[in-house]
């Protein structure tokens, strides 16, 4: 008879959603973990533009909230340090196997659906980065433009050239590096993803809200966050830290804020650059669920309050079943680019 696979609850869903706060009170009544799978909440001193939860301990690798919840992978690394999927998909499910060993629950809650979809199934980790390549091809860009790279990327990887945007140097870099050192397209090499893990099952539930109010949750979240001191926070890093990442530069919020504080912008086109680059970014979320078709979606306007919506997330994890409201909707379109 072969072996029961222990259960983790994925909370998912996009910006502002309110997968946060849903988690804190599962995590309060039943002892639950939680495991951070936010790329930007990994960082010390990016609070205000994380969302992140008030800390008010540590203790080794463990963040205590101020509601008294545990998180695991919150101020892991100083905003100097790069960080990328391998390696908090890495600690994500050390922190998982660990409490498991221990007896404790694990709920896992975060936006970034790369590390979702990469921990729930696996990975391509592919060959390390060769620095030696990237410096080579960033001296070719600069030499002959990003049309021959695209060009050579059709050629020796037509998959992932389909799915390749111009402006995106980054999967252009990666794509043309592993091809360069293993001989093989990245496209046929990350075939493995699809698949569900042999050691855990993964349960997701989604938190949904018409795309309006998805909207208007994420305006009133940036105004939040400015009223919060975002401003003041980015000014501190830039002069607490020499060198912040490319990785901690690159995160909405900071990314136009750093340009506002360095004199590019003003206040007002960073503020709607934020706003208008958060929608985006939740639409992009919605497109990656699209893909988690077990996932179970509760539609959060229908409920009374967060802590029903809660209880219902929980009930739905521990039996299996899905009471009304909530319902599997595994065909819904996720919603329209904003209008500029």
């Amino acid at each position: 008879m072969p072996k029961e696979r222990p259960r983790a609850l994925f909370i998912v869903g996009p910006t502002a959603s309110g997968k946060s706060a849903v988690a804190e009170i599962i995590a309060l009544e039943t002892g639950a973990e939680l495991i951070s799978l936010d790329s930007v909440a990994v960082y010390r001193d990016m609070n205000v533009g994380s969302a992140k939860p008030r800390i008010v301990s540590r203790g080794g690798d463990v963040s205590v909230a101020e509601s008294g919840v545990r998180y695991r992978l919150i101020d892991v690394v100083s905003p100097e340090e790069p960080w990328d999927m391998s390696k908090h998909v890495a600690l994500a499910e050390k922190a998982f196997f660990e409490n498991l060993s221990e007896g404790k629950r694990s709920v896992f809650v975060g936006g970034t659906a790369l590390y979702l979809k990469s921990l729930a199934e696996g990975f391509f980790e592919g060959p390390p980065r060769s620095e030696e390549f990237r410096k080579s091809l960033r001296e070719r860009f600069e030499r002959e433009g990003v049309d021959s790279l695209m060009d050579e990327l059709a050629r020796v990887d037509p998959a992932t050239f389909r799915k390749t945007a111009r402006n995106n140097y980054k999967r252009l870099e990666r794509a043309l590096e592993v091809y360069s050192l293993t001989g093989k397209p990245i496209s046929e090499l990350q075939r493995q993803w699809g698949t569900s893990r042999d050691d855990f099952e993964a349960v997701f539930a989604g938190i949904r809200y018409p795309r309006e109010e998805l909207y208007r949750r994420i305006e009133q979240r940036v105004d939040d966050m400015l009223r919060a001191g975002l401003e003041f926070e980015c000014a501190r890093l830039l002069d607490k830290y020499a060198n912040i990442s490319e990785s901690a530069k690159a995160a909405i919020g900071y990314r136009e804020m750093f340009e506002h504080i360095r004199g590019a912008i003003s206040l007002e086109d960073a503020t709607a650059l934020i706003k208008t680059r958060t929608r985006q970014f939740a639409k992009k979320q919605l497109t990656w669920f699209r893909h988690f078709k077990a996932a179970a979606w509760f539609p959060a306007p229908e409920y009374d309050d967060t802590r029903k919506l809660a209880n219902a997330v929980e009930a739905y994890f521990e039996s299996g079943i899905l009471e009304p409201p909530a319902f599997v909707d595994d065909s819904f379109e996720p919603p329209e680019s904003p209008t500029p």
